[in-house]
């Protein structure tokens, strides 16, 4: 397929595919995500890809924040770390 035929999702399947960037954990991860970022925002970054990204998207932050959401219960270390940083004084149950 022609890549001026493809959607935007089979592009970024082919970028990460071309420049085998699947791997998403750790710093590689990370590094992989940068790659993919300044891929499609080209020269427009001035520092940090991902945070510049994330200024201009508010829409990936809300993203990650409802993934933390979804998946945060599952991490013990992230619950507790949380309850620990929740003020007791909105504690509706007292």
């Amino acid at each position: 397929m022609n890549k001026n035929d493809m959607s935007f999702e089979e592009l970024v399947d082919l970028y990460l595919s071309q420049k085998n960037l699947y791997m998403l954990e750790g710093s590689t991860g990370v590094k992989n995500l940068e790659k993919l970022l300044k891929a499609i925002e080209g020269d427009s970054f001035f520092g940090n890809p991902i945070v510049d990204f994330l200024e201009n998207n508010p829409g990936a932050i809300e993203a990650i924040i409802n993934w933390i959401k979804e998946e945060g219960g599952f991490v013990d270390d992230w619950v507790d770390s949380l309850k620990e940083a929740v003020d007791d004084s909105d504690d509706e149950d007292e």
